[in-house]
C-alpha cells in the first residue's frame, strides 16, 4: 500500500478522535461554565443576545418585580417576576408577552450555551490536532524507517 495514504489515512483518524474527545470534553465542562456565567451576570448575557429576542434595531431590557407563587402539585413554589422590554431606536417600549420573551429567552440561552461549546471546543481541539499531528507523524517516521532498514543480525 502507498506510504502518503496510509499516512494520511492515520491523519485523518487521529482528527476524528480528537475531535470527538474535545466535543465530549466541551459538552461536559463548558455547559457548567456557560451555566454558572448565565447565573452570575444574566442581563450582560442576555443583552448579548438581545437580537434574538427583540426585533432588529432595538435592544433588549429586563426589570425585575415582585415576588411570584405558582402552585404546581398543591406545593407554592416562589420566584421573582422579569418583565422583558424591547426598546426601538426611538425610545419606545414594547412589552413582551409572556410566551413571547419565554419562547426568546430559550432561544438566547441555547445560542449562548452554544457560543461557550464553540468557544471551549475550540480551545481544546486545535492544541489537541497539533500535538496529535505530530505524534503521528513521529511514530509513522519511526515504523517506516525500521522497514526500510530489515531486522538487525548480530553475530555470536
Amino acid at each position: 500500500m502507498n506510504k502518503a495514504l496510509v499516512y494520511w489515512v492515520a491523519q485523518g483518524v487521529m482528527v476524528l478522535v480528537m475531535a470527538a474527545l474535545a466535543g465530549f470534553t466541551a459538552l461536559i465542562t463548558m455547559g457548567a461554565v456557560a451555566g454558572v456565567a448565565i447565573g452570575i451576570a444574566p442581563v450582560a448575557h442576555f443583552k448579548l443576545a438581545g437580537g434574538l429576542i427583540c426585533p432588529d434595531g432595538s435592544e433588549v431590557s429586563f426589570e425585575e418585580g415582585g415576588e411570584v407563587v405558582t402552585y404546581s402539585g398543591g406545593t407554592p413554589s416562589y420566584g421573582t417576576a422579569v418583565q422583558i422590554y424591547c426598546i426601538d431606536a426611538a425610545g419606545a417600549r414594547t412589552v413582551l408577552t409572556a410566551d413571547e420573551g419565554a419562547a426568546g429567552m430559550l432561544v438566547a440561552v441555547g445560542a449562548i450555551l452554544g457560543a461557550y461549546f464553540l468557544g471551549g471546543f475550540l480551545l481544546m481541539f486545535v492544541p489537541a490536532v497539533i500535538v496529535g499531528a505530530i505524534l503521528v507523524h513521529v511514530i509513522f517516521n519511526s515504523i517506516t524507517k525500521r522497514r526500510q532498514s530489515g531486522p538487525m543480525v548480530t553475530a555470536i
